[in-house]
């Protein structure tokens, strides 16, 4: 790739507009790949003062800060992408492909994304009962019925879970008693 180039050419960019963000990033980018981090972090520097609500732009510093060995800065700046990063929508996206996933009966694909959400969001409802009913139907009893009880807690919080809540305390009922029929069966 011609890095020299895309520097000349992003650097008359800047020159005809120098308020635009993308262009500092693209900057910052070829003086990256040119091993250039000095040049490459003010670039990059520019770049966030002016888009200051862009993850992307600290996660870009982060990267330069990190490969010069400036870790506490390389820090500051992924923990304020984090802060800019709109979770709630990410986690709601999650939360859909979840549905989505269960109802194309990819229940691997749900497996993987509750674990991601659960891991950021123990508490989150609709995580907790797809987990339980995906392993309730991998035929995982023991570990459905403890998810099925762990999203009954969280699911009696809110009152747009009415229907799932009801169906999880079936499901505990059913497993349940299925449990103490085997049970008393020995």
């Amino acid at each position: 790739m011609n890095y020299d180039g895309a520097v000349k050419l992003f650097s008359d960019a800047i020159k005809g507009n120098s308020k635009n963000a993308s262009y500092y990033s693209h900057l910052g980018y070829s003086y990256y790949m040119k091993e250039q981090y000095d040049s490459s972090l003010t670039a990059y520097y520019n770049a966030a003062a002016i888009d200051n609500l862009n993850p992307a732009a600290f996660e870009n510093l982060g990267l330069v800060y990190e490969k010069t060995d400036s870790l506490e800065s390389a820090k500051a700046c992924y923990e304020r992408a984090l802060q800019l990063h709109p979770y709630g929508k990410i986690k709601t996206d999650m939360e859909k492909l979840i549905g989505i996933g269960y109802k194309l009966k990819n229940y691997e694909q749900v497996q993987s994304l509750c674990e991601q959400i659960l891991t950021l969001s123990p508490n989150s409802a609709q995580a907790l009962y797809y987990q339980a009913c995906t392993l309730d139907v991998l035929g995982k009893r023991n570990d459905a019925l403890k998810a099925y009880k762990q999203a009954a807690l969280e699911l009696s919080k809110e009152d747009r879970f009415k229907t799932q809540l009801k169906f999880v305390n079936e499901q505990i009922a059913r497993m349940t008693i299925k449990a103490k029929g085997k049970t008393n069966e020995r």
